[in-house]
């Protein structure tokens, strides 16, 4: 696992967009989380952290007593990150630099967490396996994942499914699938996990956050999309502009992907 199977950019921008993301996506994750039971004393791994916002999700979920480590590839976010969490006082959390593939399992964790990252990579089932080594006997796998053609919009917009379109094929030729999150219990069951489950979600909405996610996901896979002729710069900036002019208006519907949160224990 590594950088070039991620089409969207890393460092500072790629972890801003991250951000807004998070913001959009804490309630349901928190959800989950509680519904899961995530409870004081607990140890977990959120694999793929990004901005750390899970992380400190999950550390506010197993308080003092708890452990929570997050790991991810890119160095920008996690200095920023550690920077963050530290300035918020989670000092139960430990940010490491670090590719799961990489990593022997030492079935530590009572839970081991990761989202939007299977999609982006070739061999998921290979991941699955991963992060299973680091649960403990019986312990809970948590994974959320989109399948990205399930997104809309409301009039029907051109370039609206441009973007889907542009963003499922980068991903397709970076070696993953942007539409993975509808296999992940079938992946759970199939790789012998137990008490599996399954809860699907969509955000959409007529202004806010929500809908500057189409413009902004799209600039930042715009390098991926240029370095493989894809599109060119011209008809980038253009599509981008016209998103952003759709979302602008109050009267426009737009949603993220549909998300799908499976979970089973080890």
């Amino acid at each position: 696992m590594n950088n070039e199977n991620y089409a969207i950019r890393g460092g500072k921008e790629g972890y801003d967009r991250l951000k807004i993301l998070s913001k959009i996506l804490e309630p349901t994750t928190g959800k989950l989380f509680k519904r899961l039971g995530i409870a004081p004393g607990m140890r977990c791994l959120d694999v793929g952290c990004g901005t750390g916002d899970v992380s400190r999700l999950l550390a506010w979920c197993v308080k003092d007593t708890g452990k929570v480590e997050g790991w991810d590839i890119d160095e920008y976010c996690i200095e920023t990150a550690r920077v963050e969490a530290a300035k918020k006082g989670f000092d139960q959390i430990e940010f490491r630099k670090l590719d799961i593939l990489a990593v022997a399992g030492e079935s530590k964790f009572d839970v081991v967490y990761a989202r939007f990252l299977l999609s982006h990579l070739p061999d998921p089932e290979k991941v699955i396996k991963a992060l299973r080594d680091h649960l403990r006997p019986n312990g809970l796998l948590i994974l959320e994942d989109v399948e990205f053609r399930g997104h809309f919009c409301y009039p029907d917009f051109d370039a609206f499914r441009d973007y889907v379109n542009l963003y499922s094929k980068v991903v397709k030729l970076k070696g993953g699938n942007a539409n993975i999150g509808i296999k992940l219990p079938r992946m759970l069951t199939d790789a012998r996990f137990t008490n599996v489950g399954v809860k699907v979600y969509q955000h959409s909405a007529l202004t806010g956050d929500v809908k500057l996610m189409a413009g902004l996901t799209l600039e930042n896979i715009g390098d991926s999309l240029l370095a493989a002729n894809i599109i060119s710069e011209y008809e980038l900036k253009d599509l981008i502009r016209k998103l952003n002019s759709y979302a602008r208006h109050d009267n426009t519907l737009m949603s993220l992907p549909r998300i799908v949160q499976t979970w089973g224990n080890a």
